[in-house]
């Protein structure tokens, strides 16, 4: 009986509120598929999260595995958020002893069904678009229209819930985002790795010049992507080699939750490219338009795409 009363306890109730340290004696059980290891911190031990990392340690050796990034979040004896960070290996780790342990481990196999939703959106229409100039990690103002549209898209998600805010440090898709984001009490995250493509010193230049100027490389960067390569600057698998691993960083931090990434057309490209396999000379293939909204489902380690470059909120456009 007591067995069942802890076990609805767990599912209704946040595990949180469970993971508790009552005494130095508590036990510190780590779980990772069938294998348990338990760790009695000691009792000369002041700190806490010492205590924790020491436990940790005793857990890589005995998975054999480099030690696991650690989230901890504590108010004096109360545990309120610990977490090990892993996509593949992503569990909580409780304090109660070994009973809550093996309930809460049972729990968190459920809670790992969870699925992750990613947003994809890329920014709005910009001055340099229109004269068609190349940006790449340089920047140029949205117009009015690229105003128009992050305006469209906010509204037409106006009814989403967000747990995270993701973007590029560059200006346009700051603005965008900033949009989109309206009044939802959200910081917006700056990641580095979501910016467009290093052009170097194609950036802000016209697109005419540069096939006059360098045609072969001009011919490579639109009809035959895999073989650019430029002297300066980044390759297309520059890009996907940063900003997917940024992908998954962000993702890991966010299981069971939805996030918007606001970026740009070949950095989301090379994330959608990648998950479909999507060979590198035919990346221009179905082209993501301004303020277009791709949305991933990220479930156990694989990827399904529900949406690509939608631009549904469009016909909000004549509203505005």
């Amino acid at each position: 009986m007591l067995l069942i009363v802890c076990y609805f306890l767990l599912l209704f109730f946040p595990i949180s509120l469970l993971i508790h340290h009552f005494n130095r004696k508590s036990w510190f059980c780590f779980f990772s598929n069938d294998v348990f290891v338990s760790y009695s911190p000691s009792p000369s031990t002041s700190d806490f999260s010492l205590d924790i990392q020491n436990a940790l340690v005793l857990y890589s050796q005995r998975q054999k595995a480099m030690p696991y990034q650690l989230s901890i979040s504590t108010h004096k004896y109360f545990v309120s958020e610990l977490r090990l960070l892993s996509l593949s290996k992503y569990r909580r780790i409780n304090t109660q002893g070994t009973l809550i342990c093996n309930l809460a481990a049972f729990v968190l196999k459920i809670k790992l069904k969870m699925k992750t939703e990613i947003y994809l959106v890329r920014h709005g229409q910009t001055e340099w678009n229109i004269q068609k100039r190349y940006q790449g990690s340089g920047d140029s103002p949205l117009t009015k229209l690229g105003i128009e549209q992050a305006k469209a898209l906010a509204n037409h998600l106006s009814e989403i819930h967000f747990d995270a805010i993701y973007c590029s440090p560059a200006g346009r898709a700051q603005t965008t985002t900033k949009i989109i984001k309206g009044n939802r009490n959200l910081n917006i995250v700056t990641v580095n790795e979501l910016q467009e493509i290093n052009l170097d010193t194609w950036e802000g230049q016209f697109y005419e010049d540069t096939k006059k100027q360098e045609p072969a490389l001009y011919q490579a960067f639109w009809h035959s992507p895999d073989l650019f390569k430029p002297e300066t600057g980044e390759s297309f698998l520059d890009v996907a080699t940063r900003i997917y691993p940024a992908l998954l960083n962000i993702i890991e931090q966010n299981i069971g939750k939805r996030i918007l990434i606001v970026s740009h057309a070949v950095a989301l490209k090379s994330i959608i490219n990648k998950i479909t396999g999507l060979p590198l000379n035919r990346f221009w293939e179905n082209r993501l338009f301004q303020t277009s909204v791709s949305i991933l489902d990220y479930l156990n380690g694989n990827f399904s795409i529900l949406k690509y470059g939608d631009i549904e909120h469009f016909d909000e456009l004549k509203k505005l």
